[in-house]
């Protein structure tokens, strides 16, 4: 429900909407890289992109409880390149590493939702 939530936020949030908060978050020191934040801002469509992906990626997780299993796996999957994507591009590695290790523990649920 966390990330339904957060979601939630970001599909009232401007920043996200039109994507500026992706380049904003890439522009710093502590979660960018100059060569990222260039990219980002000479094609503008590219943080939209992602900002509205991580939106709806989000607002949908939860899906993965009620889902049928072909789909809940790829809900899962997603959930899992997410994490890695933000391990990578940010530097928040641990974010890969806790998200994963849920997963097992969110398949059980969802198996147990469906019966």
């Amino acid at each position: 429900m966390a990330y339904a939530a957060s979601g939630a936020i970001k599909l009232m949030s401007p920043v996200w909407r039109d994507g500026s908060a992706i380049t904003g978050i890439f522009r710093t020191r502590t979660y960018g890289g100059e060569g990222l934040y260039r990219l980002l801002n000479l094609h503008p469509a590219i943080p939209r992109i992602v900002a509205w992906s991580v939106v709806l990626g989000e607002l949908t997780f939860p899906l993965v409880l009620v889902a049928p299993k072909p789909v809940a796996r790829g809900i899962l999957g997603m959930g899992v390149l997410f994490h890695l994507s933000i391990g990578r591009f940010m530097g928040l590695n641990r974010f890969f590493w806790a998200f994963t290790a849920t997963c097992p523990a969110v398949a059980y649920v969802s198996r147990s939702l469906r019966s």
